[in-house]
């Protein structure tokens, strides 16, 4: 029983560790880091994750983890998708360096797939509950948040720890009209041939 304590306890210490160590080294960190920082030797690491990229995914499982309690806490209120949006742009802000090292692999690639399916499902009660409460357009999707969640992502990009968390706040920030009021038409012309909107 308390082998099986412990091995529980240094799995959390090497996913905590891996958040924090990819977050300030950056995705290519020394594995060695991360189990230095978990206080165990590699030799544990390697029995908990076969790679780098289990160990990225079990940090991204983690926080899924928490996001689905989070929403179970909260599935009645008319801002649960907004209040779901607002802690993933924290967890952006905060978990530097997760996906870069699941894009890097094909087999990282699929993983992330297998996330990013489940991340579909963890939206799809909040929006509807917010949009019956009239709390976010109509017109927005479960595609949209998923896409606003990959733009917030992609401002980010190689910023640091200190300035990732405002970045994150203020893309989300610029967001949320559009969520709430739905998308604005294009501008006159946008998608024409070249030349087009000035011929016409």
């Amino acid at each position: 029983m308390s082998q099986r304590i412990d091995a529980v306890r240094n799995r959390k210490a090497l996913i905590a560790a891996a958040e924090h160590v990819f977050a300030h080294e950056g995705p290519d960190a020394p594995l060695d880091l991360v189990a230095r920082r978990a206080h165990v030797g590699r030799g544990t690491l390697y029995r908990h994750f076969r790679d780098r990229i289990d160990l990225a995914a079990a940090v991204y499982e983690e926080h899924l983890g928490e996001l689905e309690s989070f929403v179970a806490e909260r599935a009645e209120s008319p801002q649960v998708a907004l209040e779901l949006l607002t802690r993933i742009t924290e967890l952006q802000g905060e978990a530097r360096g997760i996906q870069p090292v699941l894009l890097r692999a094909a087999n990282g690639r699929e993983r992330l797939a297998e996330l990013n399916a489940r991340t579909r499902l963890l939206l799809e009660g909040p929006l509807r509950v917010s949009q019956e409460a009239g709390e976010l357009s109509e017109a927005i999707t479960v595609e949209d948040l998923l896409l606003v969640i990959a733009m917030i992502e992609g401002a980010l990009g190689n910023l640091d720890r200190k300035e990732a968390p405002l970045v994150a706040r203020r893309a989300l920030s610029l967001l949320l009209p559009a969520l709430r009021g739905g998308p604005a038409a294009p501008l006159a012309g946008f998608g024409d041939a070249p030349g087009t909107a000035a011929a016409s």
